[in-house]
């Protein structure tokens, strides 16, 4: 009896696996993230199905394609190969279609990180050539395996004496099989188990950011899944399509609930053996006695067909014309052959080193990654689902070439194509009209950064102005330097700040509205420190800031500036709060150019850069062919953004800086220039006796060794604050029936 048909109380394994998943859903939903444990449950299962993954592929290679003749194995490859290239097709056709349920959206990112990576080419050699074979196995490189297994069953084809080795190894294999079916009658308690943990932890809110591709990837997957890849099998074969849609629910559903093509290789192969006896037969085959596994074709042409990039990962690649549509720089035509030819290539090194390769490529964020990488929590479900029937249309219709049993007939194939193109458009077509008329999602990432406000309540002592005081206006230089002592006499330590210094100091939208943002946030924590009261007072620019902090009013500017001989000659300044990356702000159109400094230096001459007043010496000494333009104050830049900085290729500035200004205006875009520059960012102390500058410098020292700036930084600069604020996963069991507890 067979895996994928082995009855329990009733119920065949895929109709469990189906109940599996279902009730997994309703439980995941109900308990919301009080389930959440169940996914070590999950992960359990996962193990025991990895327990004979390797010896079973290396030994089903040996003994199915060790037992051929040279021939035969020139015939199959011949046969698979030419498949393999139609699927292929099938797959760039889905990609270029993609663009058209596109709708007309405007986005932004907060900064990453990973903007200031240098992202490296896939390493195919390493992937693909066993140089190692036993490191290949010991670390789970399944590729180089399977290269490994294919390469030496080749060689034993040509070995007269090779049933002496082939024998033990098929035992051996009979032995996995039965090992692997037995794990596999867990599978409905498995799937149960990983669909509840991920219903119960997927955060709706990263869904709906993503809604568009993942409902595009989605509807691509079932559409071929289910309906194109098994009428391509039933047009070519002599089976029936309610026959394949039977046979392949368990390994489908366990693609679906693991996530993972690999963990569903046997159940595709018990899957498709059965299903090439009830082709033979014409009947349900029932397979042959407990633990048999005699040689197929099927056990060969899966695992190497596994080797090579499946339909699955190619559609993943709508992803990158998502991408470009995303942050509102949609592909051009001439752009799409791009992907192909370096997508295809990098495939063989899985997505996750194509998409890296491809905004790289195409010039496009790279923190793109990290909306990919949240997607595919959800996607690579569905993904795997279509690589199970990728796997089985090879191994089906492979067979039945070998066997002499293909039904090529022309005219069916034509009417199948037409009849997808047709669906492909009315999909894509439908989705585009849905998002564009009905569903629309209005870009909100500008209210986000606006709306922020502190981590914790707002109950430290102090006061804030929003205009200079009289005071401060009329407050005549000091006669001797500040010192700890004056200021505690005091009674309150001062700090200066820029208005409209997104995100490191700004009035959020809030009622009444409150000074936010990182400096903020760092000059709060270090007055609680010191156990006083803060005053936070205005300044227009830098330039007024230094006034005001020369004539005493303000201790420190907590405006974060890029430490220089320049700065160093106007300010004394603190010890490095943390270190930025030199980047630009500019109009999608125009990135280009500054992707990289090689590239940049050699358009100089023609590059027109704005730069705020603080920078101007900064910039000049980094950019001595371009022409510079000085930007007064923020306040000056946001009307030069709001016009569309006419005259200006870019704005250079701290990438941190340019990403927020681009979550104001998404229709600029930053970019960090590779290789990546970084520089120390201080903040300018009032000329002291020391003891200000030895403290403000120690606390920085221990903040920074405590973790206290990067929580601050993460919280500010990188959109932490926008997940810290999202309300418990919702649940049936919480929000409807009130159980907190």
């Amino acid at each position: 009896m067979t895996l994928a048909s082995t009855p329990h109380r009733g119920l065949s394994l895929a109709q469990q696996a189906l109940l599996g998943l279902a009730l997994g859903v309703v439980c995941g939903l109900f308990f919301g993230e009080k389930a959440a444990w169940l996914k070590v449950v999950g992960s359990v299962f996962i193990s025991l199905l990895q327990i004979a993954l390797l010896p079973f592929l290396m030994s089903s290679l040996l003994v199915a394609l060790g037992s051929l003749t040279l021939t035969r194995a020139k015939m199959i490859t011949l046969y698979a190969g030419g498949l393999l290239l139609a699927l292929w097709g099938v797959g760039v056709l889905v990609l270029l279609l993609s663009a058209l349920a596109l709708p007309n959206w405007t986005s932004a990112s907060f900064f990453s990180t990973s903007d200031l990576l240098e992202q490296s080419s896939p390493d195919l050699f390493k992937v693909f050539i066993p140089s190692n074979p036993f490191y290949a196995m010991a670390n789970g490189m399944l590729p180089a395996v399977v290269v490994f297994s294919i390469l030496l069953a080749v060689a034993l084809i040509r070995l007269p004496d090779k049933e002496a080795l082939l024998a033990p190894v098929r035992v051996l294999t009979n032995a996995l099989f039965s090992m692997t079916r037995l794990v596999a009658a867990l599978t409905p308690y498995g799937i149960f188990a990983l669909t509840t943990g991920a219903a119960a932890t997927i955060d709706p809110a990263d869904l709906i950011r993503l809604q568009v591709y993942m409902v595009v990837f989605v509807s691509i997957c079932l559409l071929l899944s289910l309906w194109f890849v098994p009428a391509l099998i039933a047009a070519t074969t002599p089976l029936g399509f309610s026959q394949i849609a039977r046979e392949m629910r368990a390994p489908m559903l366990t693609a679906l609930a693991t996530g993972s093509v690999t963990l569903s290789l046997p159940l595709v192969i018990a899957a498709s053996r059965n299903l090439i006896e009830q082709g033979r037969s014409g009947r349900i085959a029932r397979g042959g006695e407990a633990g048999t596994h005699d040689a197929s074709p099927v056990d060969f042409l899966v695992p190497s067909a596994y080797n090579f990039p499946d339909i699955a990962q190619i559609t993943c690649l709508i992803f990158v014309v998502f991408a470009a549509w995303y942050i509102g720089s949609p592909l051009s035509a001439s752009q799409l052959p791009t992907i192909i030819a370096i997508g295809l290539p990098s495939l063989f090194g899985g997505p996750k080193l194509a998409i890296p390769a491809l905004l790289q490529a195409l010039e496009l964020p790279a923190d793109l990654f990290q909306l990919f990488m949240t997607a595919d929590l959800f996607n690579i479900r569905f993904s795997a689902m279509l690589g199970a029937m990728h796997l089985t249309c090879v191994a089906l219709i492979g067979t039945f070439a070998i066997q002499g049993q293909l039904r090529l007939r022309v005219a069916p194939l034509l009417r199948l194509v037409l009849f997808l193109m047709v669906l492909l458009l009315a999909l894509l077509g439908g989705i585009r009209a849905f998002y564009t008329y009905v569903v629309v999602a209005p870009y909100t990432k500008d209210q986000m950064l606006k709306s922020l406000s502190y981590p914790d309540d707002d109950s430290l002592p102090g006061k804030v102005y929003k205009t200079l005081p009289d005071w401060a206006l009329e407050q005549e230089p000091p006669d001797k330097p500040v010192s700890m002592s004056a200021i505690r006499s005091r009674g309150a330590i001062r700090f200066c700040y820029l208005t409209d210094n997104y995100p490191l100091a700004y009035f959020n939208s809030a009622t009444p509205s409150q000074l936010v943002g990182f400096d903020i946030e760092v000059a709060r924590h270090f007055s609680r420190s010191l156990s006083l009261p803060a005053e936070f007072l205005p300044a227009d620019s830098v330039g007024q800031a230094a006034t005001l902090l020369d004539r005493g009013v303000c201790d420190i500017v907590m405006s974060s500036q890029i430490v220089s001989v320049n700065s160093a000659e106007r300010f004394q300044m603190s010890a490095t709060i943390y270190e930025s990356s030199v980047g630009f702000l500019a109009p999608d159109a125009k990135r280009g150019p500054l992707a990289d400094w090689a590239t940049l230096y050699a358009n100089e001459t023609k590059l027109r850069i704005g730069v705020l007043q603080q920078d101007v010496n900064f910039a000049r000494g980094g950019l001595r062919k371009a022409q510079i333009t000085p930007i007064a104050s923020n306040s000056a830049l946001e009307e030069l953004l709001k016009a569309g900085a006419p005259g200006l290729d870019a704005i250079v500035m701290p990438s941190e800086i340019a990403s927020a200004w681009s979550l104001l205006y998404p229709r600029f875009g930053m970019v960090v220039p590779k290789p990546t520059t970084t520089l120390p960012v201080a903040y300018p102390i009032a000329n002291d006796d020391g003891s200000l500058r030895r403290t403000f410098d120690a606390w920085i020292t221990s903040a920074r060794a405590s973790g206290e700036v990067d929580t601050t930084y993460a919280y500010w600069i990188l959109g932490r604050a926008v997940e810290k604020a999202r309300p418990p996963r919702w649940s049936v069991l919480r929000d409807v029936l009130g159980w907190t507890r």
